[in-house]
């Protein structure tokens, strides 16, 4: 990765942090408290495309648990798509069957529409015979979208 990195002349995690990326000079991170949030969830997911996975799952991780503490079911089930991407890239899939069945739970709890409901056990199902992947973490996320009411809110 850091040989394809230096070839593109791409920055690590450290350095676009470091060099402002999030820094309060942007507009999201001076906003509320709902766009550092999702400023922090972008970081995430770039310090995963990057490769940092401990880093990620830092953020994404916060970043979950916030949506949760707020009941915001379909934020935290995306973010939490996020994070198991991290995880199954690295093979921590006892962690993705933990955040699977918590994802479960949480639906249930918020009377979800079926549709969500239905990705969501079936990415569980999948978890729990270790057949997790991250090509179907990334496929759930537009069936929550769409139960959500289609609005593009996930960064």
């Amino acid at each position: 990765m850091r040989s394809v990195r230096r070839r593109l002349s791409i920055p690590s995690t450290a350095s676009l942090m470091c060099s402002g990326f999030a820094r309060q000079d942007y507009p999201a991170a001076q906003g509320g408290a709902l766009d550092r949030l999702r400023l922090r969830w972008v970081e995430g997911r770039v310090a995963a495309g990057l490769g940092d996975h401990e880093r990620a799952r830092q953020l994404l991780g916060s970043v979950r648990q916030a949506f949760l503490d707020d009941r915001n079911p379909f934020e935290a089930a995306l973010a939490t798509l996020d994070l198991v991407v991290s995880h199954l890239e690295e093979g921590n899939t006892a962690e993705v069957r933990v955040m699977a069945d918590e994802s479960v739970t949480v639906f249930r709890d918020h009377n979800i529409p079926r549709e969500a409901l239905a990705a969501v056990l079936l990415f569980q199902e999948a978890a729990h015979r270790d057949a997790a992947t991250a090509e179907l973490a990334r496929e759930v996320a537009p069936s929550l979208t769409r139960a959500r009411g289609g609005a593009e809110k996930c960064p």
